[in-house]
C-alpha cells in the first residue's frame, strides 16, 4: 500500500509568526514577526548569493534565539545553506526598515549582538559537521555547553539463560562412560 503525503511538501518553507496580546498572525512580514520558522533553503532562497539585486537579509540581524531541530537532516538538504545562513546573521542591516531605535539594544549597536544569541542545536546524530558549527558559529558571552546521550553498551553478554536439570543426583560419570563404551564401539 503506498500513501501520498498531502500538503506543502516544499523544501523551501518560511513563516513568519507576529504575536500580538490578542491575536496570532501567520505569514507575516520577517521584518515585523517575532518567530520565523524556516529550512535552510527557504532563508538561503531570500538572503541570496553575492552579486544578486533582490538580497535580503536584514532581518536576520536581530535573531535573539536559533533553533536548529534535527540538524542532521540539513545534511542531506545541503550543508552549504546552513553556514550561509549563519555567516549572515548579525551583520549590520543595511536600511532601517521601520525600525523603533527606542527598542535596538546598545550590544546590537555595538555588533555584539552574536554574543548574545542563544543557539539550541538538536541532533540524533553527532556528527563533525554539526560539531563544527558548534564550536565556530556559536558564540555567546556566557559559554557553551554540549550534552550528549551517553552510548549504552548492549546488555544481551550479560544476560545468563539457566537450563533447568532433572535429578542432578543420579547422574555420575560411571554412567556416562557405560553409554559412551555401548555407543560407539573403541
Amino acid at each position: 500500500m503506498i500513501f501520498q503525503i498531502a500538503g506543502n511538501t516544499e523544501d523551501t518553507f518560511k513563516v513568519g509568526l507576529s504575536i500580538t496580546k490578542k491575536s496570532l498572525k501567520l505569514y507575516a512580514d520577517f521584518y515585523s514577526s517575532d518567530i520565523i520558522i524556516a529550512s535552510p533553503l527557504g532563508l538561503r532562497m531570500i538572503i541570496g548569493a553575492e552579486g544578486e539585486r533582490n538580497r535580503e537579509y536584514d532581518f536576520l540581524a536581530s535573531i535573539e534565539l536559533l533553533i536548529l531541530d534535527q540538524t542532521e537532516l540539513f545534511l542531506m538538504q545541503n550543508w552549504d545553506h546552513v553556514l550561509h545562513v549563519m555567516d549572515h546573521l548579525h551583520l549590520q542591516p543595511k536600511q532601517t526598515h521601520g525600525t523603533d531605535f527606542a527598542r535596538v539594544r546598545s550590544w546590537a549597536v555595538n555588533g555584539w549582538a552574536k554574543y548574545y544569541r542563544q543557539t539550541l542545536v538538536f541532533s540524533s546524530l553527532l556528527l563533525p559537521p554539526i560539531s563544527a558549527l558548534f564550536s565556530k558559529k556559536c558564540s555567546n558571552y556566557e559559554g557553551k555547553v554540549q550534552v550528549l546521550n551517553p552510548r549504552l553498551t548492549g546488555t544481551i553478554s550479560r544476560v545468563v539463560v539457566k537450563l533447568p536439570q532433572k535429578d542432578e543426583d543420579r547422574i555420575s560419570d560411571g554412567g556416562f562412560t557405560l553409554h559412551g563404551a555401548t555407543s560407539y564401539p573403541p
